[in-house]
């Protein structure tokens, strides 16, 4: 028995979609993503975990037990073996997965700062328009749909499939510039900053477009979607959403330290945002004092 219960388990933790028993009461596992090995660390893990908490419903979850990268992720939500993924706004994955219409990160997403080479810094701190920055070329996640914004403001873009191997190739300076959410940033470098010293975040631009990061859910999974819009909701009403943006190590570090109203803003459009994007409540987005 105690071995079935192990394979029970282990089943639940591949497939995210059987329920266990571990108090008296069912709790449906809800398998999340290990994006880039960040495991509970990650923004979105703790966001669906407060989302969830506040449900009402009796959730578990779970990360799955790989690393893996955003395409990888989202080909395993569409094979069902994830319940839920995040990733930026963008109008080709509505198509395919119901977006819960709540930013995790209040737009912070598109408040892009730099990670550059410390030999740019100077090349850099001349920059202060988005023809100036065309001279430059961004490393962007492949599936990201932050390469086809970029790129329809001019930008050059390179990629790669792993976050790790963007760094890599920026640290040789196969490329300029690493834009990242203001929210993630610092979190990012300092998670990988031991290996590559020469990496550093610019601290005079900040390029700006609508964006954020979103819940992604198969389209037949009504009910999660319901609840995670209803969890956010009770969330952001007793404050906790806030809380968590104001205190999780990335946000709290990227708000403190991007001084963002100190920078030179370069605003471009976001051609993938919908009719669903546009329609959000403002509520739920970061803006200057």
């Amino acid at each position: 028995m105690k071995r079935l219960s192990i394979l029970l388990l282990s089943v639940c933790l591949i497939f995210g979609f059987s329920s266990i028993f571990s108090d008296g009461s069912a709790k449906t596992i809800v398998m999340y993503p290990n994006i880039d090995g960040l495991e509970e660390a990650s923004f979105g893990y703790q966001m669906m975990a407060l989302a969830l908490k506040n449900s009402g419903k009796p959730y578990q979850l779970q990360l799955y037990p790989l690393a893996v990268n955003t395409e990888r992720a989202f080909s395993l939500l569409s094979e069902g073996k994830l319940s839920a993924a995040d990733n930026a706004a963008d109008s080709s994955l509505e198509e395919q997965f119901n977006m819960v219409p709540i930013p995790l990160d209040g737009g912070l997403l598109g408040w892009r700062l730099f990670i550059i080479h410390q030999n740019q810094v100077e090349d850099f701190a001349k920059i202060k328009t988005l023809q100036q920055l065309q001279s430059k070329t961004a490393g962007q996640g492949r599936a990201w749909p932050d390469v086809a914004i970029l790129k329809s403001a001019g930008l050059q873009v390179m990629t790669s499939s792993k976050i790790e191997n963007l760094l890599k190739m920026l640290d040789r300076e196969r490329f300029d510039f690493f834009p990242l959410g203001a929210g993630e940033i610092y979190g990012f470098l300092r998670f990988y900053k031991a290996k590559l010293p020469n990496l550093v975040i610019e601290n005079s631009l900040v390029l700006v477009y609508p964006s954020g990061h979103f819940f992604y859910v198969n389209k037949e999974n009504t009910e999660l979607y319901a609840d995670i819009i209803k969890g956010l909701e009770n969330a952001y009403s007793q404050g906790s959403y806030q809380r968590l943006m104001s205190n999780h190590p990335f946000m709290k570090e990227g708000l403190g330290k991007a001084q963002l109203a100190t920078r030179t803003a370069i605003h471009i459009k976001n051609p993938l945002n919908s009719e669903k994007f546009n329609a959000i409540d403002a509520k739920w987005f970061y803006r200057l004092e």
